[in-house]
């Protein structure tokens, strides 16, 4: 760089008129030219500029050995990324081949499953032409009784004409000796023909045995078809239900008469405390008359012998009664119920699952905060829907099962109280529950399951139930202290489960425009019942 700056400078200092030829002349000119080369080149040396620049060529092959290390990086990295693509490719692969397999499986069971809802159907079927078929073997019975008993008449009377034929002969032959070889030749055809009739009478006797013993057969599988209905009347049924008339009258008057002596309920023996705060004790209270309002909404509507019958119809206690006093009664009745409309088996339970969930929101939604409703009606569904899978698979078994809150104690078997833990967790004691002091039950928040027989029945699940003692720090909370002002108490369990259904779903739901949380919510003095707090 500092040769060709001189060099420039060198050029560019030359004038630009002919050379002298004197050689003084030129020593001067070219000896003042190499002093202005040097003080250039002087100057530029010392210039910041110039460092700068060398200072940059000196940084060059780091930059560069840089920006190798910058390439490596980027190819070392772009490897990584291709790995990680493949091993993304491999498990989205194996995710499809799982889901493929899953849904085979899936609908291989379906198959299944249709193919034994077919087998079934063609079982009752069979059924049903067995039924048809012994209707019109009896019909057979009956006309072939009747062809006997006028063949046995003919065989009487053909006996009876062989034997006065004998008779003629025996006179014949004591009058007539010469006619004796004929007469005997006649007796003689008229004894084989009296042996053969007795033959044929014998045959008829077996064959009559036969058809008896049938007949007898035939009866008893006909009695046992009908001791599983019964004969209806041909009577005028107006008469009958003109007496519901008086019937209707007898409950009226029974009111007027015990309308007097009626006494207000003690609340404090069935009522579940809920205060209107955000204690724990509140919350866990909460907790327990929603979980009790579910069991009893699914007892009501999910825990029937059939979707297609109210709850209050009185079929499941008609089924119950018929299970202890004979057992395979009520097996093949509720079997029979089962078959009724199997196409619109499905449609029913849809509803009996939408009138469970329903009325479970529309008692307990007034304890659940507006943002939660959504998501526990879709977590209800899903339970009750589960339940009702379960329980048609119990309602098809041979046994009879029955659901009770009655809170029944037996030796061997034991209820499981519940527990709390803060306010949300709660948990099953496995332990004995007991009857003394605060430690005695309450009532049951979910049934215990019997099986029932001839016998009796007993127990299969352990139910779960609620003591005093958990609702103790609950009924502190409610009683007034002595300087307070007093306060409503909470609506009772039974209050709860009967609540007016014509109040809009809203307000109890926490969308009204009066709604409030259920955390909110205050006092207002009164019970569910509309008597003022005790």
């Amino acid at each position: 760089m500092s040769t060709l700056k001189q060099t420039d400078v060198s050029r560019d200092a030359r004038p630009h008129t002919a050379a002298p030829t004197s050689p003084d002349v030129f020593n001067t000119t070219t000896k003042g030219a190499f002093e202005d080369l040097i003080a250039a080149a002087k100057v530029l040396a010392s210039s910041e500029t110039i460092g700068s620049v060398v200072s940059l060529f000196d940084k060059i092959p780091d930059l560069e050995a840089s920006i190798r290390s910058k390439d490596e990086q980027i190819q070392n990295m772009d490897l990584k990324m291709e790995k990680e693509v493949e091993k993304h490719k491999t498990a989205n692969k194996e995710s499809l081949l799982t889901y493929d397999a899953a849904k085979d499986d899936l609908k291989s069971e379906v198959a299944d499953l249709k193919a034994l809802v077919t087998s079934l159907q063609s079982k009752i079927e069979e059924k049903d032409a067995a039924i048809e078929t012994l209707k019109t073997d009896e019909a057979d019975f009956k006309a072939r009784s009747e062809r006997f008993k006028a063949f046995v008449e003919t065989q009487k009377e053909k006996v009876k004409k062989s034997a006065a034929l004998v008779a003629e002969l025996k006179e014949s032959v004591k009058e007539s000796k010469a006619d004796q070889d004929k007469l005997q030749d006649d007796f003689q055809k008229q004894q084989n023909l009296l042996s053969q009739s007795e033959v044929g009478l014998k045959r008829s006797q077996n064959e009559y045995e036969i058809l008896r013993k049938e007949y007898s057969s035939m009866s008893r599988q006909l009695e046992g078809i009908r001791s599983l209905t019964i004969s209806l009347s041909d009577g005028d049924p107006i008469a009958t239900i003109a007496k519901l008339d008086d019937v209707w009258l007898a409950v009226s008057a029974l009111n007027q008469v015990v309308w007097s002596g009626l006494k207000q309920s003690r609340y404090d023996e069935l009522a579940l405390p809920i205060p209107q705060s955000n204690t724990n004790a509140a919350k866990q209270m909460r907790c327990v008359a929603i979980m009790a309002n579910i069991a009893r909404a699914i007892d009501t509507y999910i825990l029937q012998p059939t979707d297609f019958l109210p709850s209050n119809g009185g079929l499941r206690g008609l089924l119950v009664r018929q299970a202890q006093d004979e057992i395979r009664k009520e097996a093949a009745f509720r079997a029979m119920i089962q078959a009724l409309l199997p196409t619109q088996q499905d449609t029913a339970a849809t509803s009996r699952i939408a009138e469970a969930c329903d009325n479970v929101m529309h008692d307990i939604g007034g304890l659940l905060p507006r943002e939660a409703v959504a998501t526990f009606k879709g977590e209800l569904t899903d339970i009750v829907e589960n339940t009702h899978d379960i329980w048609r698979q119990v309602r098809q078994s041979k046994d009879a099962v029955e659901p009770s809150f009655v809170l029944t104690h037996y030796s061997d078997w034991y209820w499981h109280q519940l527990q709390f833990e803060g306010d949300k967790a709660i948990g099953l004691d496995s332990a004995p529950s007991t009857n003394t002091g605060m430690d005695e039950p309450l009532f049951a928040v979910f049934p215990q399951f019997n099986l029932l027989d001839e016998e009796g029945q007993g127990p299969v699940t352990h139910g779960l139930l609620l003591t005093r003692s958990l609702v103790k720090e609950a009924r502190r909370e409610l009683d007034p202290q002595p300087s307070s002002p007093r306060v409503g108490r909470s609506n009772s369990i039974l209050a709860r489960l009967q609540r007016p259904r014509g109040v809009s779903l809203e307000t109890y739901s926490g969308h009204g425009p009066e709604a409030k949380s259920f955390l909110e919510q205050q006092s207002s003095g009164k019970r569910s019942d509309g008597r003022e707090g005790d």
